[in-house]
This record gives structure tokens, sequence and C-alpha cells, in this order.
């Protein structure tokens, strides 16, 4: 329908590459005088987020690699709402150069409501409950338990409208998100696998700053007939 439209189809996702990340397996001279010293552990980790389109590949200055602040997890642990409305809005949305459908998933950072549609839950105090059915102008006795107020809230509920989607409807574009647990209906999927396999095969130093420019050097390579190879945008 969106494509019929003539809307843009762009996808983005996160990833993580590791500082010691390398091939499970590897040809090694004879002698194994030139063997590369892999050190143990995974090391620090780089979080990675793009987004990408048949037509372009990995879009121009859409590219945030930083560092965590932790070895454990995924990046999932390391990203946050701030971080990433940030870069949808100053970077992302900006480099939109038509209408377009931003495929994203579920993660909790893509999902964060509007105040205007975020409600107090169980786990508030009974002030902010009160405060919230005040603003609202919903009637309660001063004497109802926490259940009763929230069982006010929910019956007033406004519908919710997450920040992602407000932001790219005041830019013409509209935000489509994949099944929880359907991560293959995202290409850039395959790009991250791409990236990531070559990353550990040039991966010799084992330095942060080194797979740091691996990753952009990988990032340049994913070109339009890259991205397009045995994908479809719709």
């Amino acid at each position: 329908m969106y494509c019929d439209q003539g809307y843009e189809v762009v996808y983005l996702d996160e990833t993580w590459v590791n500082k010691n990340h390398s091939t499970d397996f590897m040809w090694l001279p004879s002698d194994s005088s030139d063997a590369p010293k892999i050190p143990y552990g995974m090391g620090k980790r780089l979080i990675v987020l793009h987004a990408g389109t048949t037509k372009e590949g990995l879009i121009k200055g859409c590219d945030l690699v930083f560092v965590a602040k932790t070895k454990d997890g995924d990046n999932h642990n390391e990203m946050n709402s701030d971080v990433f409305l940030d870069w949808f809005e100053n970077q992302l949305l900006p480099a939109l150069k038509a209408p377009s459908v931003i495929v994203l998933d579920n993660a909790s950072y893509h999902n964060t409501k509007t105040e205007q549609t975020t409600t107090p839950n169980m786990n508030n105090r009974k002030a902010v409950m009160q405060e919230w059915l005040q603003q609202h102008h919903i009637t309660f006795a001063q004497s109802d338990t926490k259940p009763v107020l929230y069982e006010k809230i929910k019956r007033h509920k406004p519908q919710i409208v997450y920040q992602t989607d407000e932001l790219a409807h005041q830019n013409g574009h509209v935000v489509l998100r994949t099944p929880v647990r359907h991560c293959e209906l995202n290409p850039i999927e395959l790009i991250w696998a791409q990236i990531k396999g070559n990353v550990a095969k040039n991966n010799t130093t084992f330095k942060l700053t080194d797979v740091k420019a691996l990753v952009f050097r990988e990032f340049d390579k994913i070109t339009s007939s890259v991205w397009g190879k045995g994908r479809k945008s719709c």
C-alpha cells in the first residue's frame, strides 16, 4: 500500500561489535609465526545504530557508533530512549529525501510514549494517581485506594502515541513496527551479519579504535547494489 503511494521503505536497527570480535575458524601458518594472538574474553563493546534503503544502501549521515558502558548483555541494555530519539530526530529524519515508511522493532526505547499519553500505573504513588485524575477532571474520593484509583485511570486512558511516530508524522513519514521476535522481517539484519563477519575476518589488532574503523569501512561498502542483492523493499 505505502509503496504504491510512493513511500520509500527505510529499515533501522541496532547491533553490537566487541573489541575481540573474531572468526571461529581461520587459516594459520604452519609454524604459527604470524598467528594473531586473540585476547581472552570479548573485551569492550561498540553499540552500532544505522538505517538503510534498497535505493541508497546505508543512508549517509545516519551512523551512530559508541562505546558501551558495560561488557555484559547486548545492545538493548545500552541504548535508551534519549539516545535513540536524539538520533531519530537529528540524524535520521533530516537525511530522508522522500516520504518514508520507517521500519523498526519493538525495543522499549523505540516505544516511548508521548507525555500526553503517559498514564500512572500501580507502581506509582497514590498522590501521582490523584494528580493525574485531577488534571483530567475525573472525580475520585480521597479515601479511594490505589486499586480503585487505577481502575478509574484505566477507564479514561488516552490512545497511546509514541514519540517516534509523532516525530515521523510531523515530517511526513510513517512508522511501521515488525512483530515481536520476527527480526527476519528486517533486511538490515543481513547487513549486520555481513558487516560483523567482515570485521571479524579483518580484526587483527583487537584494539577498540581499530575495530571502530573497521565498522566504518564496512559501512562504506553497503551501497544500493549490495543492499538490493536478494532483498526487496516492498
